[in-house]
């Protein structure tokens, strides 16, 4: 069982991001109303309050659509009049197709006091991680 959690935490830590668009994304939020985060993504997933302050955790998981770009590669031979010659080439194609993947984006934001006061860790894909912004105030 401590090889599975310490395998998790691995897995986790892995997937953190240091993105600096996803650390301006997240200390977006700070001085923020609780409110205002609960009316942009709902209800936390969970709130860990272990530790000395509360800490609020939103997942998210969706699917993207990308781009698949084609790369080719080729060799070439030809000779005539007793010469050789050997030719090596590669190209890129344009965009023919697109792959859907599924995206998870974890969000951790300390609150007290009705209020973010600081930022938790937030792990998962980088570009949707960074569209959990908030949106600039007027």
């Amino acid at each position: 069982m401590k090889i599975r959690s310490a395998s998790l935490a691995l897995l986790l830590a892995a997937c953190a991001t240091t993105d600096p668009e996803v650390d301006a994304a997240r200390q977006s939020w700070r001085g923020a109303s609780y409110d205002d985060v609960v009316a942009a993504w709902g209800p936390p997933n969970r709130i860990d309050r272990s530790g000395p302050q509360e800490k609020h955790i939103w997942v998210t998981e969706g699917r993207v659509e990308r781009p698949r770009s084609t790369i080719g590669f080729g060799v070439g031979v030809g000779g005539g009049r007793g010469n050789v010659g050997v030719g090596v080439g590669m190209g890129g194609g344009q965009v023919l197709s697109t792959t859907v993947e599924p995206v998870r984006c974890e969000r951790a934001l300390i609150v007290a006091e009705g209020r973010v006061v600081g930022e938790g860790e937030w792990a998962g894909d980088p570009g949707w991680c960074r569209s959990f912004a908030r949106a600039p105030q007027r």
